[in-house]
């Protein structure tokens, strides 16, 4: 989602666009490893960096940056194969430059002493860092550290021992500030002196304290909604968070849609936030309002981002024609709404600015402020003259320029990266929830929120260290916030490769014995729930973590008792069922609806 947002960027007059396009570009095309046999079979982590890493191939190490490309050296290496080639720019005016590559390693076993070795050259005048975090069973940071790497010419080894008796997985970024070229190679990793590539998954015999207690629940969810009944918490709570560890699954789809659809007739959830663009799910907000044919109830535009193309689907059209069939009959009527950022704010305000400029001083010095991306600046100089904008003779009421302000805003805080490098999206997107809840949620009705598993559970993105939105929803709202998380053993799905072929299908890896899901796989039932509070809470276990794009490593550890109050467990996914001829098929299953009502 993130770098299929940077894709349909298009800041109009911008002449930084240049700068943050270079981070796609150069990604993408630059020097990659021949495909000989230089990689190492047992380096599954990929610490070595002897296998390609791009943007499209990301192969384990996660990227994160502004005005920032990497990729496979061939040529610059310790010894055969390839390094991991870092580099970011200067900083310009509202976009400060960054980059890191991280991931996540899962102790073998308990571990007393972790040492990591790695060599390193930097050219550059700025520094850059290897950051080390230690995290326990329970996903807390207890212990952090860092190597600082010099600026040097030549090959420099570098090393860092430190105490992790109390720690179950380390979290290693490669981090490197603005204006700064850097080099890595031959990452190494010893826990207790055993090489990282020697560990052994482990199993999951001790995951339930008292196997007597399980809990499950079978269902019948793809076929009857009302199985949902047995689920009791789900009439307790107020706030719920349907949490996917994948995108793509059509299995995970439908049960989404019947659970919505049981909230709604059963439970008074009257408001479902969505992981997408705020101004595109107002689109579709207006359309289940709309008791008469939208010929326009989605733009034209999002179809060809493909960050969009989750809300393209047969399930989803599905939902959405069930809520507009339900709020045609209701007066007390449904709202949804997204909880993700949108350039498509910026484009709003730069439309309405471009039409009154001539004519207006006040108007010729925002729309000055909005080509140079000064999104702070923007929004007060907005807030200061409200009197004057409010006598604009405009369609555009004054409130809804405020709004785009804002949007743009928190659009400009989490692709420009401009606070001390903080990863801001998911508070970001925790405030737009809490802000929809309190407009639109009044006594006993209920909320349902529907995103990533990685974004909804309790503590931090599970791939890295950043706060989760469940984390900050947690903290607001207490034991009101539930997670239900959906997990899958084996199949297929369907992945949003940023590329022209939207066909692109993705393979589940079978569970390894440290899983959760390889837990839930030896249940021997093909859907069913279960509440994790059964599980110890001491012990962490790998937990399925898949993006909107296929990846070679697809498990990261976690603690399932902490992160989520719940699980479904669905034994085989297939993948979503996308339109591929987007607007044809859409607009055909929206008539026979009218037609209908």
């Amino acid at each position: 989602m993130l770098v299929a947002a940077l894709v349909s960027f298009k800041m109009k007059k911008c002449k930084y666009f240049f700068g943050i396009s270079l981070f796609l570009i150069l990604s993408c095309s630059h020097l990659r490893k021949e495909s000989i046999d230089l990689q190492d079979s047992s380096d599954k982590y990929n610490l070595l960096f002897n296998r390609p890493i791009s943007v499209l191939n990301i192969d384990n190490w996660h990227p994160s940056g502004r005005l920032f490309r990497f990729y496979s050296d061939s040529l610059n290496t310790i010894k055969k194969g390839s390094s991991i080639y870092l580099e970011t720019s200067k900083s310009i005016p509202n976009i400060h430059a960054y980059g890191k590559l991280y991931q996540i390693l899962t102790f073998p076993k308990k571990t007393y002493k972790t040492k990591i070795n790695i060599w390193s050259k930097n050219p550059s005048v700025n520094q850059a860092y290897v950051k080390l975090y230690l995290k326990s069973k329970l996903d807390q940071i207890v212990l952090k550290d860092s190597i600082k790497i010099e600026p040097a010419t030549n090959w420099r080894q570098y090393s860092s021992t430190i105490n992790s008796s109390n720690g179950s997985s380390l979290y290693i970024e490669l981090s490197l500030d603005e204006d700064c070229r850097v080099w890595f190679d031959d990452l190494e990793v010893r826990f207790d002196g055993n090489t990282i590539y020697a560990s052994n998954d482990g199993n999951t015999k001790e995951i339930i304290k008292d196997t007597s207690k399980i809990q499950m629940q079978p269902l019948d969810l793809l076929e009857d909604i009302y199985s949902i009944s047995k689920i009791k918490e789900l009439s307790d709570k107020k706030i719920i968070g349907l949490g996917e560890s994948l995108h793509g699954s059509h299995e995970m789809a439908v049960v989404r849609n019947q659970i919505i659809k049981y909230m709604v007739e059963k439970n008074n959830c009257k408001l479902i936030i969505f992981e997408g663009p705020d101004t595109y799910l107002a689109q579709l907000n207006k359309f289940i309002q709309s008791k008469t044919k939208s010929k326009d109830w989605f733009n034209i535009g999002d179809i060809n981002n493909k960050a969009q193309y989750y809300y393209f689907t047969e399930e989803m059209t599905d939902l959405l024609l069930w809520l507009k069939n339900y709020n045609y009959s209701v007066k007390d009527k449904v709202v949804i709404c997204g909880m993700d950022v949108s350039f498509q704010h910026q484009s709003n305000l730069n439309r309405y600015f471009e039409r009154h400029w001539r004519n207006n001083q006040l108007c010729y010095k925002l729309i000055k402020i909005l080509d140079n991306s000064e999104a702070f600046i923007l929004l007060d100089q907005i807030e200061n003259n409200k009197g004057k904008l409010m006598q604009i003779d405009d369609s555009l009421s004054y409130y809804d320029i405020l709004n785009a302000a804002e949007g743009f805003k928190e659009c400009s805080m989490v692709y420009n990266y401009s606070i001390n490098n903080n990863y801001v999206r998911d508070s970001i997107m925790a405030q737009k929830i809490i802000k929809a809840i309190n407009q639109n949620i009044k006594g006993d009705e209920k909320t349902i929120i529907c995103g990533h598993l990685l974004h909804l559970n309790r503590i931090d993105e599970m791939n890295g260290i950043a706060r989760s939105i469940g984390y900050w929803l947690d903290n607001q709202y207490k034991n009101e916030y539930f997670v239900l998380a959906f997990l899958t053993g084996i199949g297929t799905y369907q992945a949003f490769q940023i590329s022209s072929d939207i066909k692109n299908i993705g393979t589940l890896k079978f569970p390894p014995q440290n899983s959760i899901e390889s837990f839930c796989l030896r249940l021997n039932s093909n859907i069913f729930y279960l509440p994790t509070n059964i599980i110890d809470e001491n012990k962490q276990f790998l937990i399925r973590i898949i993006g909107g794009i296929t990846e070679n490593r697809q498990f990261y550890p976690g603690s399932v008792v902490k992160r989520f109050n719940a699980l479904i467990f669905i034994k085989e996914s297939t993948p979503i069922k996308f339109y591929h001829s987007l607007l044809k098929q859409q607009q055909l299953l929206i008539n026979k609806t009218f037609d209908k009502l």
